[in-house]
């Protein structure tokens, strides 16, 4: 679901972003899909400002 949020919201995700969606544990997606909501850049839903 977080994948097709990110190809709606910015763009696909390259392969290092599809890799970390993958390896994550479920809190860190939820996280991620808070953050979403807010972020302005791909980058800023991971947590880089």
């Amino acid at each position: 679901m977080l994948s097709r949020q990110f190809i709606r919201r910015f763009d696909p995700l390259d392969t290092a972003g599809t890799d970390r969606l993958q390896k994550a544990a479920s809190a860190k997606l939820e996280q991620w899909a808070e953050n979403i909501l807010d972020a302005r850049t791909q980058g800023e839903v991971f947590g880089a400002q």
